[in-house]
């Protein structure tokens, strides 16, 4: 639910940049280039996937892909993850997990 809630959010923190790199048909990508930096999504590069990504993070990647696919030419370009970042998002989901879990008795 918070991953769904925040997706996107700098399409609407940074609209006027987001409308000056979509109007060119982000041939401009300044908008962009921060998107990438900003969300934690866009994992398939490694470059931008932050430390503590997790598989959440990988799901929501998986989703924003199909559908922008979709929406933008009806089919879905697939792009294998790195092997190391996947690794690192199930240690992660694990260690989040288990920093969430009360055990009582």
């Amino acid at each position: 639910m918070e991953a769904g809630a925040r997706h996107d959010y700098t399409k609407l923190t940074m609209i006027d940049a987001f409308h000056r790199d979509f109007v060119t048909g982000f041939k401009k990508t300044s908008w962009w280039e921060e998107h990438k930096k900003k969300e934690r999504h866009h994992l398939i590069d490694n470059e931008h996937a932050p430390q503590d990504v997790n598989l959440v993070d990988v799901i929501e990647c998986i989703v924003d892909g199909v559908m922008a696919g979709m929406a933008r030419s009806g089919d879905y370009r697939y792009t294998p993850f790195p092997a190391e970042l996947l690794e690192r998002a199930v240690k992660n989901t694990i260690s989040m997990l288990l920093d969430n879990v009360k055990m009582e008795g």
